[in-house]
């Protein structure tokens, strides 16, 4: 499977619940972005699943890649998945930004966006 770009080349797009995005950080350090189109005021809930990747990361960038929101862990040292609520401030495009925290781990996982 080809590689995700990390930047707003990508091609990759996720919809508002829709199928999951199921991809692979394939080296630390590695960041998959996802676009997406949201509407103002749309609030989201955005997951990330580590099927094998140990501690995930998720950002939420804008149409020119200025970072909106993060989350680290579901639960602090407990469950590392990635999960925020997201409410955008206006329409159009942004990119979901996957990665694992501190660029320290690779592996595969599973990305999901449903309405809040």
């Amino acid at each position: 499977m080809p590689d995700i770009p990390g930047n707003s080349s990508t091609t990759t797009v996720i919809t508002v619940d829709g199928a999951a995005v199921n991809d692979v950080l394939e080296v630390n350090g590695d960041h998959d972005w996802v676009r997406i189109t949201l509407t103002a005021g749309q609030k989201v809930t955005i997951s990330v699943d580590g099927i094998t990747l140990e501690d995930s990361y998720v950002r939420v960038r804008d149409s020119l890649g200025n970072q909106l929101a993060e989350n680290d862990d579901i639960s602090s040292g407990t469950v590392r998945d990635s999960r925020l609520v997201f409410t955008a401030p206006t329409s159009g495009t942004y990119y979901i930004d996957v990665s694992a925290y501190n660029d320290a781990y690779s592996g595969t996982y599973s990305l999901t966006v449903q309405t809040w």
